[in-house]
Parts: C-alpha cells; sequence; structure tokens
C-alpha cells in the first residue's frame, strides 16, 4: 500500500469494526443454562474447562469444527464468568 494513500486505512478500519461486531459473549450461567449440560455451573467456571475448549483438543474440539474460536479472562476470584466466541480465521466455509 502506497504511503500517504489513506483510503486503505479506513477500509481496514471498517472490516475490523465489522469483525468485532461478529464477536458474542455469553456469561457461563447463559451457557449453562442453554447448553442444558450435566457439567456443573461450578466446573464451568474453572479455567481449565475453557483452556481445553479453547485448544480443542480430542474430544474439546467442537466450537472449532463449527468454526469458531472462543476467549476469555480469569477474574480475580479465579473463575471465568464470561466467554467470548468468535469466528475462526482459517475456518473453512461449508
Amino acid at each position: 500500500m502506497p504511503k500517504g494513500d489513506n483510503c486503505w486505512g479506513e477500509l481496514y478500519r471498517e472490516l475490523r469494526e465489522q469483525i468485532e461486531a461478529r464477536r458474542f459473549t455469553l456469561s457461563v450461567e447463559e451457557i449453562h443454562r442453554r447448553t442444558g449440560t450435566t457439567v456443573s455451573l461450578n466446573e464451568l467456571r474453572k479455567p481449565g474447562y475453557w483452556n481445553a475448549c479453547r485448544d480443542g483438543g480430542p474430544s474439546w474440539d467442537t466450537a472449532q469444527k463449527n468454526g469458531l474460536e472462543l476467549d476469555f479472562n480469569v477474574e480475580d476470584d479465579g473463575n471465568v464468568h464470561f466467554v467470548t466466541f468468535f469466528p475462526a480465521i482459517n475456518a473453512n466455509s461449508a
């Protein structure tokens, strides 16, 4: 991109905003409710649970198989309270 050509910057800012708008954050409580999982709410709050989901190892790759990645923060109490889902960059189109 040539220096001084601001049209690229405008496009990239617009694309970044569109991509960010595709992020979706759910509380762990809502995830528990919506999935109907038998995993306890206390277990779902553990960072290790979400590390396994994020890393997508065997039996933990459902998000990746559905074209999603996820991120979360461990709060001061040592638990995860919110998980953010977003489209995987390298997801294959169906």
